[in-house]
């Protein structure tokens, strides 16, 4: 289930654990959505056999020098799109991106209330889900990395 830079799949499993000692269900949430968890290096091709949902983590986007707290929203991110891309709903367009986006966030923001409620990131996350119409909040248009 894991490969890759160790240092991004310990983080990814500090992530998953606090997950699964702070809010148990987020942690089953988390934990199956991809079959695969690959720390990775920036530009890295992975190869994609199967029917497998793999899930991508840069160093950079798993926050290596940030608080741990803050890998476990990307974990809950990815997972979401795991398991929407499990049930179909994935593609190039970007009114299904925006669509699919604005669910995982709005997936974030639900875990963080339960396993982070003070986290002041919160409402950031709140002020971006507002504003996901706007060109200038869509990060995935200038930066895709899943």
């Amino acid at each position: 289930m894991y490969e890759g830079l160790p240092r991004v799949i310990a983080r990814v499993q500090a992530a998953l654990d606090l997950l699964r000692t702070r809010a148990p269900l987020w942690y089953d949430y988390a934990a199956t959505g991809y079959d695969r968890i690959i720390g990775v290096q920036e530009g890295q091709i992975i190869s994609h056999s199967g029917d497998q949902l793999l899930a991508l983590f840069y160093p950079e986007s798993i926050y290596l020098e940030r608080p741990l707290i803050h890998s476990v929203s990307t974990v809950i991110h990815y997972a979401c799109h795991g398991h929407q891309e499990r049930v179909g709903l994935a593609g190039p367009e970007i009114e299904v991106n925006l669509r699919i986006e604005r669910q995982c966030l709005r997936k974030e923001i639900e875990a963080m209330e339960v396993y982070a409620p003070d986290d002041p990131r919160l409402d950031w996350m709140r002020h971006l889900l507002e504003n996901l119409d706007d060109i200038e909040y869509q990060w995935w248009v200038h930066h895709r990395i899943h």
